[in-house]
């Protein structure tokens, strides 16, 4: 999860506060890489588990096929019960809170896709299972052009103060989860680079934003 967050593309929508919105859904990417390690085939494989990203879709991959003529809508309608391949490994996933519940994975996948319009793809392959997530054409950044130029805290600092410029430290504070160090921190090498300047005094102040 940590990889396919880190690579893939991001938009922000800011209204009052930052919001980072993955091209795929952050439940179904969930549901599909947690079920390829839960129905993997481990003894004997020709091939291991994958996660590969294209510039057309990002694909997960095991080494488990599906039944013949069992298609995922099935377990997803909850008219085909599911057989564990690794029950000490999907126990362990469902005791550590990776799985909500057996045999649901497919239909919450399903249901984030059709509610973020993101197209995907399942089948059979030679050696395994690949469920492939369309990326929509001419979305190639994986971030926005300032984040770009700043480092991660200083970014979502900037947009912070950007969207709302009478915005306080403690306010920024709140709506980012970062320290107050942090914060601080971020706004001086935002005044210090030309991207922000401080009007006014402490009460009746604001953030001038510069570029």
């Amino acid at each position: 999860m940590f990889f396919v967050k880190k690579h893939m593309s991001w938009r922000a929508e800011i209204d009052e506060i930052r919001i980072d919105i993955p091209e795929v859904p952050i439940a179904a990417l969930h549901e599909i890489i947690v079920n390829s390690f839960a129905h993997a085939r481990y003894h004997n494989a020709l091939t291991s588990n994958e996660l590969d990203i294209y510039p057309s879709m990002i694909q997960v991959y095991n080494s488990g096929k599906l039944p013949m003529q069992v298609n995922p809508l099935e377990y997803a309608k909850g008219t085909m019960q599911s057989v564990l391949k690794n029950p000490k490994i999907a126990r362990v996933l469902y005791l550590t809170n990776r799985f909500e519940s057996f045999g649901s994975g497919f239909r919450r996948a399903f249901d984030a896709c059709r509610d973020n319009d993101v197209q995907y793809s399942y089948r059979n392959t030679d050696f395994g299972f690949a469920f492939e997530f369309m990326r929509k054409k001419g979305v190639t950044a994986n971030v926005t052009d300032y984040e770009s130029i700043l480092n991660e805290s200083s970014g979502t600092v900037y947009a912070h103060v950007k969207a709302k410029g009478n915005i306080t430290v403690e306010g920024i504070v709140t709506a980012t989860g970062k320290s107050r160090r942090t914060v601080l921190r971020a706004l001086e090498t935002l005044k210090e680079q030309g991207y922000i300047k401080r009007m006014g005094g402490k009460k009746d102040g604001y953030w001038e934003i510069l570029k």
